[in-house]
Protein backbone atom coordinates (compact mmCIF):
# COMPACT_ATOMS: atom_id res chain seq x y z
CA UNK A 1 0.00 0.00 0.00
CA UNK A 2 1.93 3.04 -1.30
CA UNK A 3 -0.31 5.54 0.49
CA UNK A 4 0.39 4.02 3.92
CA UNK A 5 3.92 2.96 2.91
CA UNK A 6 3.34 -0.60 4.17
CA UNK A 7 3.62 -4.09 2.75
CA UNK A 8 1.77 -7.06 4.20
CA UNK A 9 3.07 -10.50 3.29
CA UNK A 10 1.52 -13.88 4.26
CA UNK A 11 4.01 -16.66 3.77
CA UNK A 12 3.56 -20.39 4.15
CA UNK A 13 6.32 -22.54 5.51
CA UNK A 14 9.19 -22.84 3.00
CA UNK A 15 8.03 -19.97 0.74
CA UNK A 16 10.39 -17.20 -0.30
CA UNK A 17 9.23 -13.67 -1.02
CA UNK A 18 11.23 -10.81 -2.56
CA UNK A 19 10.05 -7.18 -2.62
CA UNK A 20 11.72 -3.99 -3.88
CA UNK A 21 10.74 -0.52 -2.70
CA UNK A 22 11.32 2.38 -5.12
CA UNK A 23 11.59 5.92 -3.85
CA UNK A 24 11.71 8.97 -6.10
CA UNK A 25 13.28 12.23 -5.03
CA UNK A 26 10.68 14.82 -4.06
CA UNK A 27 9.96 17.36 -6.80
CA UNK A 28 10.35 20.94 -5.57
CA UNK A 29 10.29 24.47 -6.94
CA UNK A 30 11.73 27.22 -4.73
CA UNK A 31 11.14 30.91 -5.43
CA UNK A 32 13.48 33.27 -3.57
CA UNK A 33 13.25 37.08 -3.23
CA UNK A 34 16.27 39.40 -2.92
CA UNK A 35 16.33 43.20 -2.78
CA UNK A 36 19.15 45.70 -3.11
CA UNK A 37 19.57 47.20 -0.60
CA UNK A 38 18.33 44.41 1.69
CA UNK A 39 15.03 44.72 3.50
CA UNK A 40 12.37 45.28 0.81
CA UNK A 41 8.97 43.67 1.36
CA UNK A 42 5.52 43.19 -0.14
CA UNK A 43 6.50 41.74 -3.54
CA UNK A 44 3.62 39.76 -5.08
CA UNK A 45 3.85 36.83 -7.47
CA UNK A 46 1.43 34.79 -9.56
CA UNK A 47 2.07 31.19 -10.61
CA UNK A 48 0.50 28.16 -12.23
CA UNK A 49 2.21 25.65 -9.92
CA UNK A 50 0.00 25.35 -6.88
CA UNK A 51 -3.05 26.63 -5.11
CA UNK A 52 -3.51 29.44 -4.35
CA UNK A 53 -2.00 30.89 -7.52
CA UNK A 54 -0.40 33.89 -5.84
CA UNK A 55 1.90 34.67 -2.93
CA UNK A 56 3.97 37.52 -1.45
CA UNK A 57 7.61 37.59 -0.40
CA UNK A 58 10.01 39.99 1.27
CA UNK A 59 13.78 40.13 1.01
CA UNK A 60 15.48 36.79 1.82
CA UNK A 61 12.13 34.94 1.97
CA UNK A 62 11.26 31.85 -0.08
CA UNK A 63 8.14 30.03 -1.27
CA UNK A 64 8.60 26.28 -1.71
CA UNK A 65 6.29 24.12 -3.81
CA UNK A 66 6.55 20.36 -3.19
CA UNK A 67 5.34 17.32 -5.11
CA UNK A 68 5.47 19.25 -8.40
CA UNK A 69 4.76 16.99 -11.36
CA UNK A 70 6.94 17.16 -14.50
CA UNK A 71 5.68 19.92 -16.81
CA UNK A 72 6.04 23.57 -17.77
CA UNK A 73 5.32 26.27 -15.18
CA UNK A 74 5.49 30.07 -15.00
CA UNK A 75 6.10 32.34 -12.01
CA UNK A 76 5.61 36.08 -12.59
CA UNK A 77 6.45 38.96 -10.26
CA UNK A 78 4.12 41.97 -10.24
CA UNK A 79 5.60 45.43 -10.63
CA UNK A 80 6.52 47.14 -7.37
CA UNK A 81 6.62 50.97 -7.25
CA UNK A 82 10.06 52.23 -6.30
CA UNK A 83 11.86 49.07 -7.45
CA UNK A 84 13.22 47.74 -10.73
CA UNK A 85 13.39 44.00 -11.38
CA UNK A 86 17.08 43.58 -12.25
CA UNK A 87 17.58 39.80 -12.40
CA UNK A 88 15.77 36.46 -12.54
CA UNK A 89 18.25 33.62 -12.04
CA UNK A 90 17.06 30.01 -12.12
CA UNK A 91 18.65 26.61 -11.80
CA UNK A 92 16.31 24.00 -13.28
CA UNK A 93 17.31 20.35 -12.94
CA UNK A 94 20.93 21.43 -12.48
CA UNK A 95 21.04 23.81 -15.47
CA UNK A 96 21.25 27.60 -15.24
CA UNK A 97 18.23 29.14 -16.99
CA UNK A 98 17.73 32.93 -17.24
CA UNK A 99 14.32 34.42 -16.57
CA UNK A 100 12.56 36.87 -18.89
CA UNK A 101 12.94 40.37 -17.42
CA UNK A 102 10.63 41.94 -20.01
CA UNK A 103 7.69 39.74 -18.97
CA UNK A 104 8.94 39.52 -15.34
CA UNK A 105 8.58 35.71 -15.62
CA UNK A 106 10.58 32.60 -14.77
CA UNK A 107 9.71 29.76 -17.14
CA UNK A 108 10.32 26.46 -15.36
CA UNK A 109 10.31 23.20 -17.30
CA UNK A 110 10.59 20.06 -15.17
CA UNK A 111 11.19 17.10 -17.44
CA UNK A 112 11.77 14.24 -15.03
CA UNK A 113 10.36 12.86 -11.79
CA UNK A 114 12.40 14.21 -8.91
CA UNK A 115 13.21 17.35 -10.88
CA UNK A 116 13.72 20.58 -9.00
CA UNK A 117 14.12 24.28 -9.65
CA UNK A 118 15.34 27.28 -7.65
CA UNK A 119 14.65 30.80 -8.99
CA UNK A 120 15.82 34.05 -7.42
CA UNK A 121 14.07 37.31 -8.31
CA UNK A 122 16.26 40.36 -7.51
CA UNK A 123 14.94 43.92 -7.35
CA UNK A 124 16.96 47.11 -6.98
CA UNK A 125 15.40 50.03 -5.15
CA UNK A 126 15.21 53.14 -7.32
CA UNK A 127 16.47 56.50 -6.11
CA UNK A 128 15.05 60.01 -5.83
CA UNK A 129 16.60 63.26 -7.03
CA UNK A 130 15.64 66.45 -5.21
CA UNK A 131 17.02 69.63 -6.72
CA UNK A 132 16.53 72.72 -4.52
CA UNK A 133 17.52 76.29 -5.40
CA UNK A 134 18.91 78.42 -2.58
CA UNK A 135 20.39 81.89 -3.06
CA UNK A 136 22.69 83.95 -0.86
CA UNK A 137 21.50 86.33 0.24
CA UNK A 138 18.12 84.71 0.66
CA UNK A 139 15.12 85.91 -1.38
CA UNK A 140 16.49 86.45 -4.91
CA UNK A 141 13.56 86.85 -7.33
CA UNK A 142 15.11 85.71 -10.61
CA UNK A 143 14.66 82.10 -11.77
CA UNK A 144 17.61 79.87 -12.64
CA UNK A 145 17.44 77.29 -15.45
CA UNK A 146 18.19 73.64 -14.82
CA UNK A 147 18.25 70.38 -16.77
CA UNK A 148 18.36 66.76 -15.64
CA UNK A 149 19.46 64.09 -18.11
CA UNK A 150 19.80 60.38 -17.41
CA UNK A 151 19.37 57.03 -19.15
CA UNK A 152 15.59 56.89 -18.56
CA UNK A 153 14.65 60.46 -17.70
CA UNK A 154 15.19 64.05 -18.75
CA UNK A 155 13.60 67.27 -17.53
CA UNK A 156 14.34 70.97 -17.66
CA UNK A 157 12.82 74.13 -16.28
CA UNK A 158 13.62 76.93 -13.91
CA UNK A 159 13.66 77.35 -10.15
CA UNK A 160 13.61 80.44 -7.99
CA UNK A 161 14.96 80.78 -4.46
CA UNK A 162 13.36 78.20 -2.12
CA UNK A 163 11.76 76.17 -4.91
CA UNK A 164 12.57 72.53 -5.63
CA UNK A 165 11.80 69.73 -8.08
CA UNK A 166 11.64 66.05 -7.06
CA UNK A 167 12.14 63.15 -9.46
CA UNK A 168 11.17 59.73 -8.08
CA UNK A 169 12.24 56.30 -9.37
Amino acid sequence: DVASRTLTVNLDSGETFQCTFFNAEEETVVIEKRTLPPGGSGFTFSDDIGTPNSFSLGDAETRTFTHVQPGDYDVTEDEMPGYELTAIDCTVEGVSVPGDLASRTANISLSQPGGSAHCTFTNTQLGTIIMRKETLPDGATEAFDYSINGPDFSDSGSLADGEFVQVDN
